[in-house]
């Protein structure tokens, strides 16, 4: 029993690889037996794949990177034939297989159909050529060989005829079901439950905060000062590809709608020059959007129709989206700009080491459930006014800026872990509170919050400065 990889994407795409190892390591690293070369977000020991003879299974298991079968993500995971592998988030990606016959001679056509079917579909038309023609050649008895050229270009043309025929009607399909997730996140939106809940709440926390600020003077630097640093960040991007020389935008439904998504996030100035701290995930959403990973495959480009900073006391600063500076590495760390009006104040990072704040009290300031808590926390009838039916987030949002209303939440924790790459706090924060800073216990910022558990409220996630020091402009 051997390992085998159907490479779909990446490097090594179109390649139908068995490996001898039993343990099969994966990674740059110069002794992986499946080795990709550095830049496709593959660590040097990422994974490996051993066979236990006494279970008769292959245990996928990863080491130092991440990894996804079926879309989702796993430390550790008996593999199945045909199980789809992912090295690193939108890393390259296999087909698992297990090769029980070293002696076999021909792969049978039907399989280097179904494997050239699927390199295509990752990687395009070229990619699928690539493969059958391969295997045609190197896999296939002698008669095959001898009509390769007639064979592959039948198979082109009945892929391009049934690709017309099914994608387009496919496509359509998963955009018309974008647009009625799209409707829903909507009405769950201003949901008027919800929003008195969230009411109710704050209301509980903001006097707490009260106490607590009276007695702590980091704490009332924090609410009085930096909290003007701090913005609401919100998105509207689309999608876009060129045809022929023409530049189509992606519709929807009877009336050419176009479709376009939706999100808050939350971000703070850090120097005078107008650069914005705040998460990858929120810098480029479409990157982490399961929603729209079929788009991209279809060849639509992502594009911002509107991306706006709001800080407190502020009208809409427009963002420059050409300007957003990222890492290589994908650390959810990401930098914006803006043309910043005078008054802001500039957060202060921290330059000692994050392990000298572990165990003490911190602070995370942001805009967590988004609009829903500008909403919750403003004056009601003006809540009302603005979430009347027809309203839009924009409007919402405009509203609420024109009205002094967009105030970021602080929240109180204690630092419970420092990792490499990540601190681990009980401060309150959820989605919409992405990107927003974490002062230590002295009032300097030692990082950028950036994950949640779900349902858990003990563990949330910030990334430490000096990984957002390293791509910060001098």
């Amino acid at each position: 029993m051997r390992v085998q990889l159907l490479h779909l994407s990446g490097p090594l795409r179109g390649n139908t690889d068995t490996y001898q190892p039993e343990n099969v390591l994966i990674g740059t690293d110069p002794d992986a037996a499946v080795r990709f070369p550095e830049g496709y977000g593959v660590q040097p020991r990422h994974a490996e794949i051993a066979y236990v003879e006494e279970d008769c299974a292959f245990y996928l298991r990863r080491i130092t990177g991440q990894v996804f079968i079926n879309q989702k993500e796993v430390d550790e995971i008996i593999l199945e034939q045909g199980d789809l592998v992912e090295f690193g988030r939108s890393g390259p990606r296999a087909r698992f297989k297990v090769y029980a016959e070293p002696g076999r001679v021909c792969k049978p056509v039907r399989r280097m159909l179904d494997d050239a079917r699927d390199v295509g579909n990752e990687s395009g038309a070229f990619a699928f050529t690539h493969s059958i023609t391969k295997d045609l050649l190197t896999q296939a008895t002698w008669q095959l060989k001898i009509g390769v050229p007639l064979l592959v270009l039948v198979i082109l043309l009945a892929t391009a005829l049934l690709a017309g025929w099914f994608g387009g009607s496919q496509s359509k399909e998963e955009i018309d079901d974008l647009l009625d997730q799209l409707r829903a996140q909507h009405q769950d939106l201003v949901s008027r439950e919800e929003i008195e809940a969230l009411r109710v709440e704050f209301a509980a926390r903001a006097a707490r905060i009260d106490r607590l600020i009276a007695s702590d003077a980091a704490l009332q630097k924090i609410h009085k000062v930096y909290s003007r640093g701090v913005c609401l960040i919100h998105g509207i991007y689309g999608f876009k590809r060129m045809q022929g020389e023409v530049e189509e935008l992606l519709t929807s439904g009877p009336t050419g709608e176009t479709v376009s998504l939706e999100y808050t996030g939350s971000g703070f100035l850090i120097s005078a020059k107008g650069h914005i701290a705040t998460n990858r995930h929120v810098a480029l959403p479409w990157e982490y959007d399961q929603r729209v990973s079929s788009l991209l495959e279809h060849g639509w480009q992502p594009e911002f129709l509107r991306l706006m900073a709001y800080f407190p006391e502020q009208g809409p600063i427009p963002i420059e989206p050409e300007e957003t500076r990222v890492r290589d590495d994908k650390i959810d760390v990401a930098i914006l700009r803006i043309e910043a009006p005078e008054g802001l104040p500039v957060l202060p990072l921290a330059t000692a080491p994050a392990l000298d704040s572990l165990g003490k009290g911190i602070a995370v300031v942001g805009f967590p459930t988004g609009i829903n808590a500008l909403l919750a926390k403003a004056d009601q009838d003006l809540a009302r006014s603005l979430a009347a039916p027809g309203s839009s987030m924009s409007s919402i949002i405009d509203g609420l800026a024109q009205n002094r209303a967009v105030l970021p939440i602080i929240t109180r924790g204690a630092l419970n872990e420092v990792l490499v790459d990540k601190l681990v706090y009980d401060a309150g924060t959820t989605s919409g509170g992405s990107g927003g800073p974490v002062f230590g216990s002295e009032g300097l910022v030692i990082g950028v919050n950036f994950a949640i558990v779900r349902g858990f409220a003990g563990s949330n996630f910030g990334v430490p400065v000096r990984y957002l020091r390293e791509i910060l402009p001098q």
